[in-house]
């Protein structure tokens, strides 16, 4: 808003928006299970959760809860829907599917507290009658959420279907860790893990039982004290776990294939050195797509979307997803669906995106002797266009590579056969010296 004068007793502002509309978006959801439902849901900064039923960008989306949006999640078939806002506050709500709110009961647990701002909650992957919740140093559980009527009560907290799991206490004093971030295998989901603020990354193996302890299973090349701002566990197999740690200057992405018996460094080249410190960006959200065919690796960073298919430890390469779409913006949380392919993500400050998701197996390397390359300009000062032989079809992946063949970029761009690029590193910094030859820079990939 401004105003030209502000000496009046009746200030007249004038509405500057000018067409610039964003979302910062915390949280998105999207309806699990064997469906193809449009259902989608994110909690925003200050203008609470908002909700559509179509994959139509120019339609509005409607307003379905207040506050601080926070974490939230979508029941099989949409019997329910929960929703949460700043510091723990947890809602059930009936929401219909043109995103009416019919009904809704604050849940949040009776004795609980401590929460972080944003508080993670997830529901069981295959029991959408229970979920677990960030309670600050605990980790409360409820067991019967079907149970519960929404009656339409804002403030009132409960006791009906919550445990307080005492095994998950991180400590009694004002400085012990806050849990921030939760996981669950549809392979096992009587397996939970858990990190911490404070660095720690635990396990529950019995966590429908009240009785069971945490196990510390942090790596030794773990960042001490760092914050663990994602836990993501692979749907088939639950000893397969990506951890990341949202700190600069630390080693980001650690994974595991035995349960976190041994863990290996896969920040790769999102490190701009290999012991994490430099100009890599903050890793905020890591997920983990395995649709029983292929495995796919996603991390959302403060510079963009990233992917790979495959884990090579630090000589791990991430490729940089939507970069005329999604952009160079933080990425706060990605979901997804096996049965139908279907990735989205939230952005903070450029609002949600979803697509469908490329495995391998859609991935055809095109091999030629020699790649007929054109770039224009070249040399190039900010970007340049770089166009190739029409043999390949469909949408196109190039690698760049510098002169001593260390890979600095990845671009994808459904545009057959042109991709531009800025001349910038997986770092967001300009390459140098600007020149391009197609003989030893380039690789390219084309997808079916």
């Amino acid at each position: 808003m401004k105003t030209d004068n502000i000496t009046t007793g009746q200030t007249v502002w004038q509405l500057m928006n000018n067409g610039y509309n964003t979302g910062q978006f915390y949280t998105c959801a999207i309806e699990s299970g064997n469906t193809t439902s449009n259902m989608i849901i994110g909690g925003l900064q200050d203008n609470g959760t908002y909700f559509t039923n179509t994959l139509n960008y120019n339609q509005d989306w409607p307003k379905v809860f207040k506050g601080d949006g926070g974490y939230c999640a979508i029941a099989r078939n949409r019997t329910n829907y929960y929703m949460s806002i700043q510091q723990g506050k947890v809602f059930k709500l009936d929401v219909s599917d043109n995103g009416i709110v019919n009904n809704f009961r604050n849940i949040s647990p009776l004795g609980g507290g401590g929460y972080i701002f944003i508080t993670p909650l997830i529901l069981d992957p295959l029991d959408d009658n229970r979920m677990y919740l960030c309670a600050g140093k605990s980790i409360w559980r409820n067991d019967s959420l079907n149970a519960i009527v929404m009656n339409g009560d804002e403030y009132g907290l409960i006791s009906q279907g919550w445990n307080k799991l005492n095994g998950t206490t991180t400590g009694g004093l004002s400085n012990s860790p806050s849990i921030t971030a939760l996981s669950i295998s549809e392979a096992n989901s009587n397996l939970l893990y858990f990190g911490t603020d404070g660095g720690g990354v635990y396990k529950l193996d019995s966590c429908k039982s009240n009785s069971s302890s945490k196990s510390l299973i942090n790596g030794s090349d773990f960042p001490f004290g760092a914050y663990v701002s994602c836990i993501a566990t692979d749907r088939l197999n639950a000893n397969n776990v990506m951890v990341a740690f949202s700190n600069y200057g630390v080693k980001s992405i650690f994974y595991t294939t035995d349960g976190g018996s041994n863990w290996t460094d896969v920040g790769g080249n999102l490190e701009e050195h290999p012991d994490g410190t430099g100009n890599g960006p903050s890793v905020t959200w890591t997920h983990i797509y395995n649709d029983g065919n292929s495995i796919k690796y996603y991390v959302g960073t403060s510079t963009g979307l990233y992917s790979t298919d495959n884990l090579n430890g630090a000589n791990t390469v991430w490729m940089q997803e939507g970069p005329n779409t999604i952009g160079n913006v933080s990425v706060n949380m990605i979901a997804s669906r096996t049965f139908d392919n279907t990735i989205v993500v939230a952005t903070h400050g450029n609002g949600m995106y979803s697509n469908k998701v490329y495995t391998p197996s859609s991935v055809i390397e095109t091999k030629k002797d020699e790649l007929k390359v054109n770039c224009y300009p070249n040399p190039f000062n900010h970007s340049v266009t770089i166009s190739f032989d029409e043999e390949i079809k469909g949408e196109a992946l190039a690698e760049i590579f510098d002169m001593n063949g260390k890979l600095r970029a990845t671009l994808r761009n459904q545009s057959t056969g042109i991709i531009t690029w800025s001349g910038k590193d997986f770092s967001n910094r300009a390459c140098a010296p600007r020149h391009l030859h197609g003989s030893h820079n380039f690789k390219f990939k084309n997808f079916g």
